[in-house]
């Protein structure tokens, strides 16, 4: 199972396994401050700050080189924040309270 990727409210992409985006969050997180727009990304799936989510992780590529399967994860996911003005990657389940 994979997680899409909604731009906008519009499905745009899909991450091909769970695991692309767990580890790649779990990057993220690693080496990014809190309570930022990538950070708030990884941890819960969503931004309304694409464009300085995108280049948040532009900077982080720039600083650390992740494995190459985590890689081609961060660079689909860039090309995505560079779209519209909200971004969620969601597993297609709903939870309700």
């Amino acid at each position: 199972m994979g997680y899409d990727v909604y731009v906008d409210g519009e499905c745009a992409d899909r991450l091909g396994s769970a695991s692309a985006w767990d580890d790649a969050a779990t990057f993220i997180e690693k080496h990014t401050p809190a309570n930022t727009p990538l950070r708030r990304l990884a941890e819960g799936g969503e931004t309304d700050e694409p464009r300085e989510a995108g280049a948040m992780l532009a900077n982080l590529l720039r600083q650390h080189r992740p494995g190459p399967d985590v890689l081609h994860t961060l660079r689909r996911l860039h090309s995505l924040l560079k779209r519209g003005n909200h971004l969620l990657i969601s597993d297609g389940v709903i939870y309700e309270p």
